[in-house]
């Protein structure tokens, strides 16, 4: 992807998506869909949805982009998938989708069904910054819609954030497969990188406060 058309993304997410409530918290302008869809309360989406983290990825994978262009020993795969979670449905997923990209890759995203106005409110400002459907395609829907993408023949890896069980059966299936001949260059092993849940620790000390303990467990829920 041109390095131009990453930035016109940047500018526009900056300009177009975000504002500043009283507390110089930065969110989403079209807040409702933040907290509708993924079961957040009010607060949740000013805090957690962090559309300014999604700016930061695409500045640090801006940045990436400058090395990987004067390392004349890289060189783009082809397409990736990638899968996105609900719980943070417009950062991760900005994250998942940017750093392929700028490697020179084509990419079709699949976000989490529970979210899908916040992913294609994603594509769509990424189409008015000139990223054509050449480069980037999204598909909606559950699980089938997931695992099509995993097992086309024309995938070269896929990115995956969430179960345990379906990043360990993506994992075992793409580590073992290689690219597809009709690209063009000799086969190389597929990848699969995932982020997978059920390992977040809540560590209670024994001179904790109870009470606090249970109302930010609570509501971190």
């Amino acid at each position: 992807i041109e390095p131009e058309l990453m930035r016109r993304a940047n500018k526009i997410i900056k300009s177009d998506v975000l504002k500043l409530d009283d507390d110089n918290q930065v969110y989403w302008k079209d807040n409702p869909i933040a907290y509708l869809k993924p079961g957040k309360n009010y607060l949740n989406p000013k805090l957690e949805l962090l559309v300014d983290e999604a700016i930061d990825f695409i500045n640090f994978y801006m940045r990436e982009q400058v090395d990987l262009e004067s390392n004349q020993d890289t060189r783009a795969k082809g397409v990736v998938g990638v899968i996105a979670p609900w719980n943070f449905p417009i950062a991760i997923l900005c994250g998942m989708t940017v750093a392929p990209l700028i490697a020179g890759n084509t990419v079709v995203v699949k976000p989490a069904e529970q979210t899908p106005l916040i992913a294609l409110k994603f594509l769509e400002l990424c189409r008015l910054a000139g990223i054509g459907e050449d480069i980037l395609q999204m598909v909606t829907g559950e699980a089938e819609v997931g695992k099509a993408i995993v097992d086309n023949e024309h995938i070269v890896g896929v990115v995956f954030t969430g179960s345990k069980a379906v990043g360990e059966s993506i994992y075992k299936k793409l580590t073992r497969e290689m690219t597809s001949s009709k690209y063009p260059y000799l086969p190389l092993p597929k990848f699969a990188i995932t982020e997978m849940g059920g390992k977040n620790a809540i560590i209670v000390t024994n001179n904790s406060e109870l009470d606090e303990v249970v109302s930010g467990v609570i509501y971190s829920a």
